[in-house]
């Protein structure tokens, strides 16, 4: 299982291994700082009062929407690159 931590300020979510004991174990009225290991292996430590809420998802799902996420984004950025031009014809010999 996974957790998505949503913060406050930035407006992201941190993906982390463990579940709901993770965040129930370590009280976060008391602590300054919740010490979780992310998904590439790496320690992060979060500060308890920039915590939105806590998503648990599992793994698979979790892999799937960053899939989704970085195609879309790739998408975004191919099109962003291209000038549009308007489809639609003027009609001619019209008099007023």
């Amino acid at each position: 299982m996974a957790l998505l931590i949503f913060l406050k300020q930035p407006n992201t979510a941190i993906a982390v291994e463990g579940d709901n004991k993770l965040v129930e174990k370590a009280d976060l009225r008391k602590v300054f700082a919740l010490k979780a290991q992310t998904l590439e292996g790496n320690t992060t430590f979060i500060a308890t009062d920039n915590i939105a809420y806590v998503q648990e998802i599992s793994k698979e799902k979790l892999l799937k929407q960053k899939a989704s996420f970085d195609k879309k984004q790739q998408q975004q950025q191919r099109q962003g690159n291209k000038i549009i031009t308007p489809n639609f014809t003027i009609p001619s010999g019209r008099t007023q």
